[in-house]
């Protein structure tokens, strides 16, 4: 493969990295990452032996006009701390305004409704200093924010507004830990200190088997992909129309014949997915088209889609801060404009600080 970067990461595996890999696998977010962004992302890789396949590192872009975000897996800072044979340790806590003006440095993230919280606080210690290294942020830095129209002010989202304490206080850890080790942790930021939803994020291995069978050799998640091998295609004459209500009327009576004894299979559409242990239909099954069809025909992987669901019609359109309904036609241009789906309503009080 061209541009093909190998390298071992701490854990002792291969990981081998190009510009094509990385587009397929490992983008998130709807934005179209340019190269220098890739190659950026490769290299940071390569030169803090990270393992991308199993989300030690990411690579965001939202939108094309924005540039790409670089982000460090959460458990990458506390692991490598740990193994630093000079660590001795580390404390954090949030920061507390006082009705009388004085600042109260509490250690981990209790803190009452009452309360002002104005920051974060972390120390970490290391052999042979005679004090710690401290580091402290503040919320209002680091917090995300969206603009309130009835309210006329700013209000927190995502994480930041439901809980703000763990938030800044992992901020203020990870500034104390790349002070403490600037060689390991140099260049390398958390997901609470960039401006993304954490919990958006991916946190499953990505398998190279498992995401394009088409594409990769055997190994494990990180191993060197192979060349493709495409399966053959079969015509769409051979497969045979499904009537869209045979499903339901399946389940209804119960009398489809389960397939063989410790066996789980769709046969191209034909029936409805069975759990042969007991007999019974699977209602949660959404097929892998791609993979259970053995086709790279995307046209024709859409139309069995739409054949299946017809019997049940398509899920509803639902705005992600409200919980109210939506068309398509707002739902669209609320993806287009903000990536992520809302209501009109919403998308009025909708704006980043």
């Amino acid at each position: 493969m061209s541009n093909l970067i190998s390298y071992v990461c701490e854990s002792g595996a291969k990981v081998d990295l190009s510009p094509e890999i990385v587009k397929k696998y490992l983008v998130n977010g709807q934005g179209g990452v340019t190269d220098h962004e890739v190659e950026m992302f490769i290299r940071l890789c390569q030169y803090q032996k990270l393992n991308p396949f199993l989300r030690e590192a990411y690579l965001i872009k939202y939108g094309d006009k924005n540039p790409a975000t670089l982000i460090t897996g959460k458990e990458v800072f506390v692991k490598r701390a740990m193994r630093s044979p000079v660590f001795e340790g580390m404390e954090a806590g949030i920061v507390i305004l006082r009705e009388d003006g004085s600042f109260e440095y509490r250690p981990g993230a209790l803190i009452m409704p009452s309360e002002r919280l104005i920051g974060g606080w972390a120390k970490v210690y290391k052999k042979g200093y005679q004090r710690p290294i401290s580091a402290s942020a503040s919320i209002n830095e680091y917090a995300q924010k969206r603009y309130i129209t009835e309210k006329k002010q700013y209000e927190f989202t995502g994480n930041w507004a439901s809980k703000p304490a763990t938030m800044i206080r992992k901020v203020a850890l990870v500034q104390a830990l790349r002070e403490a080790f600037p060689e390991d942790f140099s260049g390398l930021y958390s997901v609470e200190e960039m401006p993304v939803d954490g919990d958006a994020l991916p946190t499953a291995e990505v398998n190279l088997l498992e995401t394009k069978p088409d594409t990769a050799q055997a190994g494990p998640p990180a191993a060197k992909p192979g060349k493709p091998e495409n399966p053959p295609t079969q015509p769409k004459q051979q497969k045979p129309v499904k009537p869209a209500q045979q499903p339901k009327q399946q389940k209804q009576n119960g009398q489809a014949a389960p397939p063989e004894k410790n066996q789980r299979h769709y046969e191209d559409g034909q029936g409805p997915m069975y759990d042969t242990e007991g007999g019974e239909l699977m209602d949660d099954y959404e097929p892998d088209y791609e993979s259970e069809y053995h086709t790279d025909d995307m046209d024709r992987a859409y139309q069995q889609m739409q054949h299946d669901i017809a019997a049940d019609g398509p899920p509803p359109l639902i705005c992600e801060e409200c919980g109210a309904k939506v068309t398509e036609k707002v739902a669209a241009y609320s993806q287009k404009k903000y990536d992520r789906t809302m209501c009109y309503n919403c998308q009025k009080g909708w704006s980043v600080a």
